[in-house]
């Protein structure tokens, strides 16, 4: 279980997407994507515009078709976005026992048993689990992590995840590490990696780059961080659990 976690609207789909995109490219082997927020052509808007630099308005409202150079580009594109072999599914209203059964679905059906695969959850919330005076929302978020990881073994795949992160990982003061993940200790617990993943601050950006003296950038260092707070079977230097 690998998991991700970050505030609203910081970039996280994008990672997750682009991870298995590229991943399932790579290693020639299925992905799977089961999303709670994004409908499956949403998705592919945002990867046409990743390949093409195309902005996502454009897309969506067809203005696109206006443009030569667009419409060469996203022409040239959309063919193999629709061909990959990449699964997305929307799964806002599945509880935890569904998206397991969708997985085993899937696995037995398009990726085969022994076969690499790569699966993302997109993203760890309450989606149709039970709560109550006897259960609360973080016992509930704790199980579903635990069931996360569960599947991951059992159809032998790495599982990418996502997940919020509470209001004490805002603004100058930000706490960047595992106390600011919300709703559920266990990720920490269960994940063999779990990271911070937020937009660089200007004062960031403008140190992490490197500038020459006419002022232009030499070195970009880009514009998020990923910060580590737990690794497992990472290798001789891994930081292992930062409280």
């Amino acid at each position: 279980l690998y998991a991700f976690a970050s505030r609203p609207a910081q970039g996280k789909s994008t990672l997750l997407n682009d991870l298995c995109f590229r991943s399932s490219q790579l290693n020639e082997c299925r992905a799977l994507i089961l999303d709670t927020e994004m409908t499956t052509l949403d998705v592919q808007f945002r990867m046409v515009a990743s390949m093409t630099g195309v902005p996502v308005w454009y897309l969506e409202s067809g203005n696109w078709r206006r443009n030569e150079d667009m419409v060469a580009k996203v022409r040239d594109a959309w063919p193999k976005v629709k061909s990959l072999t990449y699964d997305h599914y929307h799964v806002a209203s599945k509880n935890i026992d569904q998206i397991c059964s969708i997985i085993r679905r899937w696995y037995f059906s398009k990726v085969g048993r022994g076969n690499q695969c790569i699966i993302a959850y997109d993203y760890v919330k309450l989606t149709g689990e039970k709560v109550g005076h006897n259960w609360a929302e973080h016992q509930a978020i704790g199980e579903k992590i635990d069931k996360l990881k569960a599947i991951a073994k059992e159809v032998d795949a790495p599982l990418l995840t996502a997940m919020q992160l509470n209001r004490s990982a805002v603004g100058e003061n930000r706490v960047d590490n595992s106390s600011a993940i919300a709703s559920s200790d266990r990720l920490s617990w269960f994940g063999a990696f779990v990271a911070l993943f937020r937009r660089k601050s200007e004062d960031e950006m403008l140190f992490d780059n490197e500038y020459d003296d006419n002022g232009n950038i030499t070195y970009d260092a880009g514009t998020h961080k990923l910060i580590p707070v737990k690794n497992r079977f990472q290798g001789r230097e891994a930081l292992g659990h930062i409280t």
